[in-house]
Parts: structure tokens; sequence; C-alpha cells
């Protein structure tokens, strides 16, 4: 029953989420005044889209009354994107411990959503929109092409801040979002490939 209603749900709304994903990147456009390259303004917009497709499938695995993630699946996930990082020929350790973060961060959101006795009390304003994983999927691969262009993960507190602001300015709390913009000061500036 959980799972013809979780399939139900994905079905439901999935063309929903890809749409916001598609408005999303036509529509938001990165405060530049505080970056100092293109590259690493679409590279804040792709962790802030990144954590916005988390929120909403936290959404609706509390929604359809669902556990949190298991440490298993961010493992999983994470080995995945890692391969990729690979095969696209970016050193696999500062990519892994940047979607660590990322991952860290949205598992955060999702225990904050839950609430401290983990029932998942959602606001009444936020439906929960379920992405497909190929809108996940598409971001991460935006996020590893940029890292590829930017040559390196940036280390600089301007862009740390200006990362939470723009988590912070779409909704998310304060402490999954310094999860989340984390890489931008606790990684050296690994190189990546070439600029």
């Amino acid at each position: 029953m959980k799972r013809a209603r979780t399939r139900f749900l994905l079905l439901a709304i999935s063309a929903l989420a890809a749409g916001l994903f598609l408005s999303g990147c036509a529509s938001r456009k990165a405060d530049q005044s505080n970056l100092a390259l293109p590259d690493h303004a679409w590279l804040l917009e792709m962790i802030a889209q990144r954590m916005e497709v988390e929120a909403g499938i936290a959404r609706a695995r509390i929604a359809a009354s669902l556990p949190p993630v298991e440490a298993e699946e961010r493992e999983a996930s994470l080995a995945a994107l890692v391969e990729q990082s690979a095969r696209a020929g970016l050193p696999p350790m500062p990519v892994r411990q940047f979607f660590e973060a990322q991952l860290e961060a949205s598992a955060e959101y999702e225990r904050i959503l839950r609430g401290p006795k983990g029932e998942g009390v959602l606001p009444d304003s936020q439906s929960p929109p379920v992405p497909v994983s190929a809108v996940l999927d598409a971001i991460d691969g935006q996020i590893l092409a940029t890292l590829g262009r930017i040559g390196n993960i940036p280390s600089d507190r301007g862009l740390y801040r200006a990362c939470i602001r723009k988590l912070r300015d779409r909704g998310i709390p304060p402490r999954p979002a310094r999860i989340a913009a984390a890489p931008l000061l606790r990684l050296p500036a690994a190189q990546l490939g070439t600029p």
C-alpha cells in the first residue's frame, strides 16, 4: 500500500518538479555583485537548486510516511557521483567531500522537517513536490561540469556567504545552508582539471 501510494505520488507530480527545475534554470539569476566569475555564480545556483530538490524529496517522504533516507542510500548516491566525476576526469576526493556536504545538508534539512520527535510536520504552505531522479541527476551533472570548468572547488569566504544568502533566500534553514556551503570554505582549492 505504501509503495503504491508513493508511486502514485511520484507520478502525479514528477512533471511539476521537472517544470520547476527548468523554470528555475531560466528565471533565477545569481547575485553576481559578490561573485568573481559566472561559473561561480552558476555553481551557487546549482547548489541552491539541489537543496530545493532535496527538500522536495524530504517533504514527499514525510507526506508518504516513509522513513528518512538511510546512510546506505546516501553512500550509494555518493559512490555514483564519485564514479561519474572520475569518468569526467575529476579527482574523486574533493568531489566526494563536496557532495558529502550536500547530502549531509539535505539530511539535516529532513531532520528539521521531521521535527524533534521525527513525526514530520509540514508547514501548510509547502506542498511536497517529488522530482524524478533525472532532475537531481541533471543538477549533479551541472555541478560536476561547472567544477570542471572552474578547475577547482573555490575556497572563498565571499562565495561561502553568497551561497548561504542564496540558500536562505530560497527558504533553506540556517544550519543546512551552512553545511551545503561549507565546501566553499573548508576544502582547499584542490585542482579538478584544467580551467
